[in-house]
């Protein structure tokens, strides 16, 4: 069985790079455009992973309750991947989020987010 990934990122060249590389480690990625396509996801899909970069808000220092809140949720049921370019990235601890919830920065890496991916779904892969 594949892994499954629920991918929400509202920067288009984004989205396609992370479905191809994420399609390429094996992985079934089920797009979503919003916050409701996750939560629909989530109970066609329970455990899936959400990968993200919809966070972004308009707060650079910190993230807004509303945003903090639907993060938290989320990640009661799941990992949660964010990748984000606001300020708030660089001390993700100061912002009361689940544990389940993982930050980084832009810019990143491609290769780790591919290993917070692997990580969180795939931990027994041999690599």
């Amino acid at each position: 069985m594949l892994a499954r990934v629920l991918l929400c990122a509202n920067d288009s060249a984004l989205n396609r790079i992370l479905f191809d590389v994420l399609t390429d480690e094996d992985v079934e990625v089920v797009e979503c455009a919003s916050l409701a396509d996750i939560d629909a996801a989530l109970l066609a899909y329970p455990g899936s992973l959400v990968v993200t970069d919809s966070w972004t808000g308009s707060w650079h220092a910190v993230l807004s309750d509303a945003e903090r809140e639907d993060l938290n949720r989320l990640a009661e049921q799941t990992t949660v991947i964010v990748t984000t370019g606001r300020s708030w990235a660089s001390n993700p601890t100061g912002q009361r989020l689940h544990p389940r919830v993982k930050v980084i920065p832009k810019p990143f890496d491609l290769d780790e987010v591919i290993e917070a991916v692997r990580n969180a779904v795939l931990p027994d892969r041999v690599r």
